[in-house]
């Protein structure tokens, strides 16, 4: 068989048309799924795929641990709204085999239950993070309500690590959930008045810490490319 210029444009042609529409499907490979961007939402799905990487938590909702630690009667959550729908979407993400999903329930529960990350604009993505950690948070928390501790004195230096162990105590006593476990610490912080020389020390959880990042004053690079191309032989 004599093959003509038409017979390998068609050939090609085809490869092309088959390699775009496996494209169409997720590989085999589990995470592969995107999110669409429903109106101006890409900081809503920065969010989530940056918090379902982490792979605790990930298996801890595929494996459907969320539903028998609910908490339905906590007025600071949501009535484990958030934990159930943003169980599902890890699920389609991690067990679907489409390309990409629309997390449209989850973003529901963000218009309903936080306000200010509602409508149609753009927002920040660090704000939709702490608002979803600590709306998971609430929803997942294992601790009863209890009154707020009162303020702990200031310890003396040696006894500083037995003041941070009780703070931390007194933390969980009403915070406790799979969220604490894996994104919160304790910062200790320490004031010192110049003029008597007395120092306060505090004891305070977190989830998130703010970092500077660096600023150059000046900035280097490197241009390659090939003499033989170049008209007059140099850059």
């Amino acid at each position: 068989m004599i093959l003509t210029a038409d017979h390998v444009f068609a050939l090609r042609r085809s490869r092309r048309m088959t390699t775009r529409r496996e494209t169409l499907t997720a590989p085999d490979l589990p995470g592969a799924t995107g999110l669409h961007n429903l109106g101006n939402t890409c900081f809503m799905n920065a969010a989530l795929q940056a918090v379902w990487s982490t792979a605790a938590l990930r298996r801890y909702f595929l494996a459907g641990l969320h539903e028998q630690e609910l908490n339905t009667r906590n007025p600071l959550g949501t009535g484990g709204a958030l934990a159930l729908r943003y169980g599902e979407l890890c699920r389609e993400v991690w067990t679907g085999g489409a390309r990409s999903v629309a997390p449209l329930r989850l973003r529901w529960c963000v218009s309903r239950w936080a306000r200010a990350l509602a409508g149609g604009g753009q927002h920040d993505a660090q704000e939709l993070l702490a608002w979803l950690l600590d709306a998971l948070h609430e929803d997942l928390n294992r601790a009863a309500p209890a009154p707020p501790p009162a303020a702990p004195a200031t310890p003396a230096p040696a006894a500083e690590p037995a003041a941070a162990a009780a703070a931390w105590r007194q933390f969980a006593a009403r915070n406790t959930s799979v969220v604490t476990d894996l994104f919160y610490g304790q910062l200790k912080s320490r004031v010192r008045c110049v003029t008597c020389g007395h120092d306060s020390v505090r004891f305070d959880t977190f989830n998130m810490l703010s970092l500077p990042l660096p600023l150059e004053n000046s900035l280097r690079a490197e241009i390659k490319g090939n003499l033989s191309t170049m008209s007059d032989g140099y850059v």
